[in-house]
């Protein structure tokens, strides 16, 4: 209990086309929740270019590609834990990450150079959840837990209820706010996902622990809504009574959406089949919804009778999500027994003490179409008590998998590692994540680094926030 004590107490572009100013306006919701949206303003306090100059008005559109790749770095004395990392259809690269009291959000540019920062959200909670994403305009949103007041661009950013809270934010291209919004219950309320949709509107991914309204009603439990480009409710609603929310969105084509989470108790997507995941393990739940919310199919891994397959619980550990060549998805996921995936049983470790990693991929109907052992049983992901001290972080590619372990970076094709990368050394208990984000040609990675890094032909001094963007082979 010392050891988990310690590991708690550690962790603690360009745009498309002008933009017209919102107005300035405040919009109380029900059930604790409430909004505020602001005008157009100056950078924040925190929030000036640092390594570049963002250039105003209409540009050009410049996605972010690895085409060629490149590595860059932020000096830190301070610890931050990646939460998030994401590329833009218009070019800009977004990193969300926390010290042990603080969330910091900012935006390189196309190539790697960090055009601005702000500090967030305020926390005291080791739990702290936080995502972000680029738009097709280029601008960043951006979602946090948060416990306690905090400003930026002169709006105070209020919590309701003295507890964690909803901010969700969104800024232009240089950096100035746009708009907040506040949601919020009596309970603890956290962010886990956020994606920008092609139509300028947003998806919102989260959980609740009591009942939180996003403008369509209560929710608890893990849930999904629809934003407008303005921060307004569009649709909402639960789909599991516990567990996470969702841990990633994929657009799979025609206007549709992915999702990926890990849930407990009882599941159900509304329209689609009610599932009985258990109340002591996380499984894994995969859904394919319509652009209106609308259910075209879900499948759970993993029953209440499927005590074998386990998630580590620790929130960090995130489930991997990306494109198949087949126009399907890939997720990687650890666990622990033995489950059938669709293809017979795959079996890794011993229930409940080791734990390993399996990539599955399913068509676009959601039919299974293979599992493969990634890593049957590492040391890195092996622990008598709490499994939860080893973050693992994982990217499904059309050809590859990668995953993110504390100290290291490893490269699977099928079930084969075939290539291992050092990134950057181990400190302590605290699990400095590595994240990831799927882009055209390769994969975007963010990591606070001890040790110095050699990465996409670049090197990466310690004691820094790496940023890489990694091609395929």
């Amino acid at each position: 209990m010392m050891r988990r004590a310690a590991a708690i107490a550690l962790l603690l572009c360009a745009a498309c086309g002008a933009r017209s100013s919102l107005e300035d306006t405040r919009a109380s919701g029900a059930a604790g929740g409430s909004g505020a949206t602001v005008q157009n303003g100056g950078a924040a306090e925190g929030g000036q270019p640092e390594g570049g100059s963002p250039t105003g008005g209409a540009a050009p559109c410049i996605p972010v590609v690895c085409d060629p790749g490149w590595a860059t770095s932020v000096p830190e004395t301070l610890i931050h834990t990646v939460q998030s990392i994401a590329g833009g259809a218009c070019g800009g690269v977004a990193v969300a990450s926390a010290t042990s009291k603080d969330g910091y959000l900012r935006l390189f540019d196309s190539n790697g150079t960090q055009a601005w920062k702000h500090e967030l959200a305020v926390f005291e909670d080791p739990l702290f959840r936080s995502a972000t994403a680029v738009t097709n305009e280029g601008d960043v949103l951006y979602a946090s837990s948060f416990d306690a007041p905090f400003t930026v661009d002169g709006e105070n950013i209020q919590n309701a209820n003295d507890d964690e809270d909803i901010a969700l934010l969104r800024f232009d291209k240089s950096g100035a706010l746009e708009w907040a919004r506040t949601f919020g219950s009596s309970g603890r309320d956290r962010p886990t996902s956020l994606m920008a949709m092609p139509d300028g509107s947003l998806l919102l991914g989260g959980r609740s622990s009591q009942s939180i309204d996003l403008g369509g009603g209560p929710l608890s439990g893990a849930f999904i809504a629809k934003l407008s480009a303005s921060g307004e409710h569009l649709w909402s609603y639960s789909f599991a009574t516990n567990g996470d929310g969702p841990e990633s969105f994929l657009a799979a084509g025609d206007g549709d959406v992915w999702m990926v989470a890990r849930v407990r108790g009882e599941v159900q997507m509304p329209g689609g089949e009610p599932f009985e995941a258990g109340l002591f393990s996380n499984v894994v739940f995969v859904a394919r919804i319509h652009a209106d919310g609308s259910h075209v199919f879900s499948k759970l891994f993993g029953d209440s009778s499927s005590a074998s397959f386990v998630l580590p619980s620790w929130p960090n550990n995130g489930l991997g999500f990306g494109p198949a060549s087949s126009g399907g998805v890939r997720f990687v996921t650890a666990m622990a027994g033995s489950l059938d995936f669709g293809g017979g049983d795959i079996e890794i470790g011993t229930f409940p003490l080791q734990y390993g990693l399996v990539v599955v991929e399913l068509a676009p109907d959601g039919a299974f179409v293979a599992a493969n052992n990634v890593i049957p049983d590492p040391e890195e992901l092996t622990s008598t008590m709490f499994p939860e001290d080893h973050a693992v972080t994982s990217a499904a590619r059309p050809a590859q998998v990668l995953v993110g372990l504390r100290s290291d970076m490893l490269t699977a094709v099928g079930g084969t590692i075939v290539a291992t990368q050092s990134l950057g050394g181990v400190i302590d208990v605290l699990p400095t994540l590595v994240r990831f984000a799927p882009i055209q040609g390769g994969t975007l990675i963010a990591k606070h680094v001890s040790a110095g890094v050699e990465i996409a032909g670049q090197t990466v001094p310690p004691q820094s926030l790496m940023v890489a963007n990694v091609c395929d082979p």
